[in-house]
């Protein structure tokens, strides 16, 4: 890992402020180190169409990072990507704090507003659960909240290993 010692040398660098009269004289152009790196990644799922997985927004980010910082971000990078004829219909995370507070700040529309029963008279399963929001840019289309699999199947793999332990308070026991 690279020292915050290193990290601000390669900035002064970068400012060219290796002098005591040029670090002085930039000292407010000399941006904040972040203790997080905040990424954004497009991606495409469809194997029938051209695979897109790039980064298209980082943020270095101080440890204030919460779930309204958050839900402006996602809102920001949406926008942005909209006006290059991107379309984000879905968003993800892993499941730190501040995402799925971010989450919870952004759903605001129920399984029961977009899917409807099969036959009349049937309940849709999750009817009240909160699962998308509005496009910010195409209010009749829904942007997704999804989690990321991966993260899903470690959090179980390892609900399951500390459930092993003896008197662990997580106890997942398979009765099938």
């Amino acid at each position: 890992t690279l020292s915050e010692n290193t990290i601000q040398a390669e900035i002064d660098a970068l400012f060219n402020m290796d002098d005591e009269e040029s670090n002085e004289k930039n000292r407010d152009k000399r941006p904040d180190l972040g203790n997080q790196i905040l990424i954004f990644i497009c991606t495409t799922w469809d194997t029938k169409g051209p695979k897109i997985n790039n980064v298209v927004a980082r943020y270095a980010v101080d440890g204030q990072m919460n779930g309204t910082f958050l839900a402006r971000k996602y809102m920001e990078v949406i926008v942005a990507l909209h006006s290059y004829n991107f379309f984000v219909n879905n968003i993800t995370a892993d499941g730190a704090s501040e995402n799925r507070s971010a989450h919870k700040l952004l759903a605001t529309v129920k399984v029961k507003d977009i899917f409807s029963p099969l036959k009349e008279g049937d309940e849709v399963p999750g009817a009240d659960h909160l699962i998308a929001f509005m496009h910010p840019c195409q209010p009749d289309k829904y942007i997704f909240i999804g989690g990321e699999m991966p993260h899903w199947i470690k959090k179980l793999a390892n609900a399951i290993y500390r459930s092993s332990h003896h008197g662990h308070k997580t106890d997942l026991t398979f009765r099938g």
